[in-house]
């Protein structure tokens, strides 16, 4: 699942906000390769499932997705769907995000 999103926050400041607010995720800063991307957000659930912010050109305005290959337990398509509703909420709360 994939949205393009709105916040007030820069990438360092969504990665402190979420380490408080969902200390159960793995939250790092991930600084990529390619200069497209630079630097972006990165958590990692206790079960394998990736999320990833990342800034668009825009200002305020960012990727947030959220995949579940490599993941420790499969899940089926609707579990999929209901467990990243679940997490895109979460963290557009705590963020104060909204969709584009």
């Amino acid at each position: 699942m994939s949205s393009l999103i709105r916040s007030k926050f820069g990438i360092k400041s969504m990665i402190s906000i979420l380490r408080i607010m969902m200390p159960h995720i793995e939250w790092r800063m991930g600084d990529s390769d390619n200069l497209y991307y630079g630097f972006y957000v990165l958590g990692h659930t206790r079960n394998g499932i990736k999320i990833k912010i990342i800034k668009e050109d825009d200002p305020g305005t960012y990727y947030l997705g959220i995949y579940f290959y490599d993941t420790k337990h499969p899940f089926s398509p609707e579990q999929e769907e209901k467990v990243a509703a679940e997490l895109q909420h979460r963290i557009m709360r705590a963020i104060a995000a909204k969709k584009c």
